[in-house]
């Protein structure tokens, strides 16, 4: 990946018996690599039951990601880091 380029992070959803589930209120963040939040989405695309992305462009060269919401009123979130130097 290089600084410029466009990459598709995504999420799956699942409850607790690990079906795919759809959350309430979606949210997506992105972190510069010293963890400061430099973008967030309340509107990531659905793309299937559970299934959630945002199309980003790497502006910097380390990042972390995460995507949350609520599941039956308990929070779920999942955060990644993401090297636009790394190869995929």
């Amino acid at each position: 990946m290089i600084v410029g380029n466009s990459v598709r992070l995504k999420a799956e959803f699942k409850d607790f018996d690990g079906t795919n589930y759809d959350p309430d209120d979606v949210t997506v963040k992105i972190y510069s690599g010293a963890m400061s939040v430099i973008h967030t989405s309340t509107s990531p695309v659905h793309d299937g039951l559970g299934i959630f992305y945002l199309d980003y462009t790497l502006t910097e060269d380390d990042y972390a990601f995460e995507f949350s919401g609520e599941i039956a009123g308990f929070p779920i979130l999942s955060r990644l880091p993401l090297s636009a130097s790394s190869r995929l």
